[in-house]
């Protein structure tokens, strides 16, 4: 069941960020198709489908000893947070594609913690 919750969670991972540089990519270009209906609401959908797979698997396995997965939540909020200041609060084209670059290395962080299982700060 474990690998299965795990699957999922990487599926849903890949649609969350593969929808947020799209959306980027969109707001960029003044595109139309950011106001469209279906846009404002998969990635919600996407998202918390992701947090209910991660709080699923975080509850199987013994997590308050596991220094990586402290990190990889920090890593995800601060994604959220570049998410949240690329569209509602960067009102350029530079601090937009700087708010989409400090996500997609938080991103980056998150996958090498997960894979690694090595934290960088709290090893």
């Amino acid at each position: 069941m474990y690998t299965g919750i795990k699957h999922l969670h990487v599926l849903l991972a890949v649609l969350s960020v593969v929808f947020l540089i799209t959306r980027a990519i969109w707001l960029l270009r003044g595109s139309d198709l950011l106001q469209r209906k279906w846009v404002k609401i998969v990635p919600h959908v996407i998202d918390t489908l992701l947090l209910i797979a991660a709080i699923t698997m975080v509850s199987m396995v013994p997590w308050l000893g596991q220094p990586w997965l402290w990190e990889k939540l920090v890593m995800v909020v601060l994604y959220i947070g570049f998410g949240f200041y690329i569209f509602k609060f960067a009102q350029s084209a530079a601090t937009r594609v700087a708010g989409l670059v400090g996500a997609v290395g938080c991103i980056a962080l998150i996958a090498h913690l997960a894979l690694s299982k090595v934290p960088f700060v709290l090893s």
